[in-house]
């Protein structure tokens, strides 16, 4: 970029979830590993526009995820419907952070601005409908089912998941080359390969037995995870745990207790920065369905259970999964039960799961998204209102 200013990219992110933020931080590395000279930043719009109003909308996110998922399940339904009516879009757009988004612009001067998540992508779309934009504008969608209320018709480029998503997009009138099908942006280190040897001597596991992880999200709240860990730290077949409990402290502390008498090998984690090596060293990843989760596990090869998984994205991720072959669900207990003992007397049914996941994995997407955005990153600018 010689003779020219750096390139500005700018990503909008939201902390519902990890997962949008694991997205955003994927791409800024991509970017940055391809040129130093890009300036990349990463904003949670709504926590910078409202940060009250967000930081009570989080919570009440998780409270619902937790112990009402059914209800999360309806308003996830709710939206979808009232986002094929653009006329509301646009009034709640107007209502909620057209000012606030106008101010962040011209701070940053983007050259090209990307969404991770759909509220911000709403915005944009309208202020590009308005005149106010013309640089391009693209939405990363970070699950592998179609929510209406990613679709905007002045948003320049989709970046999704499968050919299915895209044909959900077309179907809704998006041409399909603004659509590319590039997979979830994922940290570079899950496109590594990695010695597994190497891995289980580093974490003490034996090469012999079967490896499960637990992955109790960002907060802990695996449904039932308590009950999880406990049933596999008792299991009469051989195998060793990993269980990573997140922030949740006192889920770790409870469980050191818990577990300290199983006969098993158990190595009990916190909120940990090496998830990708965990995958890594395990023949089987036991989880939420969520987006970036879900993509990760592909990318490294991993096969998934997946529990209880809530209506609206996760039971979509997980259909999706399901029928691919990369990952088996349990929707009670008794069938995660059935589920364990089926897949712990079938070790050649979880390779074959993995040898499918690692098929349908996209380790390089952010770095694919990257290239395209950077080249459509070239002259147009912000016009002012």
């Amino acid at each position: 970029m010689s003779g020219q200013r750096p390139k500005n990219i700018l990503i909008f992110t939201a902390s519902y979830g990890q997962g949008h933020n694991r997205a955003s931080e994927a791409l800024s590395i991509a970017f940055q590993r391809m040129n130093a000279d890009l300036q990349v930043s990463v904003i949670d719009f709504l926590a910078e526009a409202y940060p009250r109003l967000n930081s009570m909308a989080q919570s009440l996110y998780l409270r619902s995820i937790k112990s009402t998922p059914a209800l999360y399940g309806q308003w996830y339904k709710q939206t979808n419907f009232l986002s094929s009516y653009p006329g509301l879009s646009r009034n709640v757009h107007r209502s909620l952070g057209r000012e606030k988004m106008m101010e962040i612009l011209d701070t940053h001067r983007a050259d090209a601005i990307i969404s991770t998540f759909p509220f911000p992508a709403g915005l944009l779309s309208e202020l590009k409908g308005m005149g106010k934009l013309t640089i391009p504008i693209a939405t990363v969608i970070t699950d592998y089912v179609l929510h209406l209320q990613w679709v905007q018709p002045f948003t320049d480029h989709y970046f999704v998941a499968t050919e299915w998503l895209k044909s959900s997009l077309t179907e809704r009138g998006v041409h399909p080359s603004r659509i590319h099908v590039t997979g979830i942006p994922v940290h570079e280190q899950y496109s590594v390969t990695y010695d597994e040897e190497q891995l289980r001597k580093k974490y003490g596991l034996s090469p012999f037995l079967p490896t499960l992880l637990v992955m109790g999200g960002a907060y802990g709240n695996l449904p039932q995870i308590k009950k999880i860990c406990r049933y596999l730290a008792a299991q009469t077949h051989p195998i060793q745990l990993l269980i990573i409990c997140g922030k949740n402290r006192l889920l770790k502390t409870y469980l050191e207790e818990e577990l300290k008498h199983s006969p098993h090998p158990i190595r009990l984690f916190g909120y940990v920065n090496q998830v990708h090596e965990l995958m890594a060293v395990s023949d089987l990843i036991i989880t939420k369905a969520g987006g970036l989760t879900v993509s990760e596990s592909l990318a490294i090869g991993r096969p998934l259970l997946i529990y209880r998984p809530i209506p609206g994205q996760e039971k979509g991720n997980t259909e999706y999964l399901k029928k691919a072959g990369a990952a088996v669900s349990a929707e009670n207990w008794q069938e995660f039960q059935a589920v364990i003992t089926e897949l712990l007397s079938d070790p050649e049914k979880i390779q074959k799961m993995g040898e499918t996941a690692r098929y349908l994995g996209r380790p390089h997407a952010a770095r694919d998204i990257a290239q395209i955005i950077l080249q459509q990153a070239a002259v147009p600018r912000m016009i002012h209102s």
